[in-house]
C-alpha cells in the first residue's frame, strides 16, 4: 500500500476520538498557555522597548541574531533530533534518558572549544570586512547565551516527551518573567539600549540555565562529569554530522540576508526590516508551541510505523498554520503600530510577507523531521546544501536588484524551493526503502 495514498483516508474527525491525540491537545494548551503569557509580555512590553531603542538598536539586535544563529549548530550539535530519535528505541547504550548525562557532558566540553574558536573567527570577519555594527561585547553575550541554553532545551524536551504540559508551562511563565524584568531594568532604567536588551536576555538565560540543571540533577537524569562514554560518540556523531553539516547548509535560508543588507549601509532600513522580521517571530511562536506538542508523538508514530496516525496529525497543523496566518497578516498594520508605538509602521510591510515565507517553510520542516526520524539525515544535510546554494544565489542576485524588498520576498520563494526539494528527495528516499516503510495502521 503507498504511504502517500494514505492522506486521501484521513478522517478529521477521529482527531476527537484518538486518545492520545486528545492528550495531545490538552497539552498543547499548555504550550500555548506559556506561548500565550510571552506573547502578552511582548504585547505589554515592546512599545516600551520601541520608545527607549532607536532603529540602530534593532539592527544591532537583529545582525547579531543571525551571527547566533550561525554559530548554534555547533553548540548544540543536533544532538537534541538524536535523542529524540533514539528514546523509544532498545539499543544498546542508547536508551531512553539515559543518554542525557552523556549529551549534556559532551556538550560542557565542545561548547567551551567552539566558542574559542567562534570568537576568533568572528573578530576577524569584523574587522576584515570593517563590519557597520561594533563586535564587542555583543559578541560575548551571543556565545554565553549559547552555552547555557542548552540546559533549559534538554529539560523543556524532556517535559515534552514525559507530557509534562503544566511543568513545561509554569517554567516558560518562570523564564519569560526573568528575561522580560532585566530586559526592561537595563532598556528604561539603565538606558543601555541595544547592549541593555542582550544583556536582560542574557541573565534571564543564565538565572534558567541554572534552575533547570538543578531539576534535572535532583530528578536524576544528569550527573556531571568530564569522563566522557567514548562508546556513544561514535554513534551520536555519525547522526548528528550530516545534520550539523545541513543546519550550515540551512543558515542561508533564514540568516544570510541580514548578513548582506548589512553590506547596503543602510541602518535605518536595516531597523524596519529587523522589527517586521521580530514581530513576525513573536507570531510564530505559536506555531511552534502547536508543533512542540505534537513532535514527540511525530517520532514515535514513525518508530512504530503508524503512518496514518501521522498524515492525521499533519493535516491538523497545516490547517491550523494556515488559518493563524491569514488573521495575522489581516490585522498586522495596526499590530505593528501599536507594538512599536506608532514609531515604526512602515515595518508591518516586511512582517506580512514573512508571515508567508513562514507558513510554508513549516510544512517544509515536515520533510525534514520524516527524515531525521528514519535516521536518512544525510538527505537532510543534502536537501539543506541544495536549498543553501539556492538561496546564495537568490538573496545575492535580488538584494543587488531589489534591496530589502528583495531580500524581503526571496524567503517566500525560497520557502517554496524548500517544499519542492523535501518531497522530492523524500520520493526517492521511498523509492529505494518501500520495504523499511511499511505501512501498519
Amino acid at each position: 500500500m503507498s504511504l502517500l495514498s494514505e492522506a486521501y483516508k484521513i478522517n478529521p474527525l477521529s482527531i476527537f476520538k484518538n486518545k492520545t491525540i486528545r492528550k495531545n491537545i490538552v497539552n498543547s494548551l499548555y504550550y500555548f498557555g506559556g506561548t500565550l503569557f510571552q506573547f502578552i509580555l511582548a504585547i505589554i512590553t515592546q512599545p516600551i522597548f520601541s520608545k527607549h531603542l532607536e532603529l540602530e538598536d534593532f539592527g544591532i539586535i537583529g545582525y547579531f541574531s543571525a551571527i547566533q544563529a550561525l554559530i548554534y549548530p555547533l553548540f548544540s550539535m543536533s544532538l537534541p533530533f538524536f535523542y529524540m530519535a533514539q528514546y523509544w528505541k532498545n539499543d544498546k547504550g542508547l536508551d531512553g534518558s539515559q543518554n542525557l548525562s552523556f549529551i549534556l557532558n559532551f556538550l560542557n566540553i565542545s561548547n567551551g572549544l567552539v566558542a574559542i574558536v567562534s570568537f576568533i573567527l568572528v573578530s576577524v570577519y569584523f574587522h576584515v570586512f570593517n563590519v557597520t555594527f561594533p563586535l564587542m561585547p555583543f559578541i560575548f553575550i551571543v556565545l554565553a547565551n549559547l552555552f547555557f541554553e542548552k540546559y533549559k532545551t534538554f529539560y523543556l524536551l524532556e517535559c515534552r516527551i514525559q507530557k509534562q504540559g503544566l511543568r513545561f508551562f509554569l517554567l516558560n511563565i518562570m523564564q519569560a518573567t526573568i528575561n522580560i524584568s532585566f530586559s526592561l531594568f537595563f532598556v528604561v532604567s539603565l538606558h543601555g539600549g541595544a547592549l541593555g536588551r542582550m544583556s536582560g536576555i542574557l541573565v534571564g538565560v543564565v538565572c534558567f540555565a541554572f534552575i533547570t540543571l538543578a531539576l534535572l540533577i535532583k530528578e536524576e537524569k544528569y550527573k556531571f562529569s568530564f569522563k566522557l562514554d567514548t562508546v556513544k560518540i561514535k554513534p551520536a556523531l555519525k547522526y548528528c554530522v550530516p545534520l550539523i553539516v545541513a543546519s550550515y547548509a540551512y543558515y542561508p535560508i533564514g540568516n544570510i540576508d541580514r548578513i548582506f543588507l548589512e553590506r547596503l549601509g543602510n541602518i535605518t532600513e536595516y531597523g524596519y526590516y529587523s522589527i517586521g522580521l521580530t514581530i513576525s517571530g513573536f507570531f510564530s511562536s505559536f506555531l511552534v508551541a502547536l508543533y512542540q506538542s505534537f513532535e514527540p508523538d511525530l517520532y514515535r508514530l514513525i518508530a512504530q510505523k503508524k503512518y496514518k496516525q501521522y498524515m492525521t496529525f499533519a493535516f491538523i497543523y497545516i490547517i491550523f498554520l494556515a488559518v493563524l496566518c491569514f488573521m495575522f497578516i489581516l490585522v498586522s498594520k495596526p499590530i505593528v503600530s501599536f507594538l512599536t508605538a506608532g514609531r515604526f509602521i512602515k515595518a508591518s510591510e516586511y512582517a506580512n510577507v514573512f508571515i508567508i515565507g513562514i507558513f510554508f517553510m513549516s510544512i517544509g520542516g515536515f520533510f525534514e523531521q520524516i527524515f531525521t526520524a528514519f535516521g536518512a539525515t544525510k538527505y537532510v544535510m543534502w536537501r539543506n546544501i541544495l536549498m543553501g546554494i539556492f538561496c546564495i544565489f537568490s538573496y545575492y542576485f535580488m538584494i543587488e536588484k531589489y534591496q530589502f524588498y528583495g531580500a524581503n520576498i526571496t524567503r517566500v520563494i525560497s520557502s517554496i524551493f524548500y517544499i519542492l526539494s523535501g518531497a522530492i528527495l523524500f520520493m526517492i528516499y521511498y523509492k529505494y526503502n518501500r520495504n523499511k516503510i511499511r505501512i501498519s495502521l
